[in-house]
């Protein structure tokens, strides 16, 4: 079943779009200009999505950034930057968050209590 396509003015947008034009944006894909922007694992240790999402923007400019928002049911609230990253056994909440913010955008997460960022 096809759904019409709903047509936006770019122009009204607040913030500019990443993806305007997604047929042109598809013909001039390049795998080469895409690794480009990857800076890839210390010591040229290949490629992981989390670094990239996360790991090296906590040394790097965005350091200081908030990456993840914490609101409590009780008003309480904490901001962790990329800096204070949590150690791997309690990273998940930054890698879910780390792919939007590189843009960003905002990415909203439920969990039941503040995600524990001790080891």
């Amino acid at each position: 079943m096809m759904h019409a396509l709903i047509a936006k003015d770019v122009a009204r947008f607040r913030r500019q779009p990443n993806l305007i034009d997604y047929a042109a944006t598809r013909t001039a894909f390049d795998w080469a200009t895409a690794r480009a922007l990857l800076d890839g694992l210390p010591g040229g240790r290949g490629l992981n999505i989390a670094h990239e999402a996360v790991d090296r923007h906590a040394t790097g400019p965005r350091a200081a950034r908030v990456a993840l928002r914490w609101l409590g049911k009780d008003g309480e609230r904490r901001e962790f930057t990329f800096a204070s990253s949590p150690p791997r056994p309690a990273a998940l909440p930054m890698r879910l968050v780390g792919s939007a913010s590189a843009r960003a955008e905002e990415c909203l997460c439920c969990w039941g209590e503040c995600p524990s960022f001790t080891s």
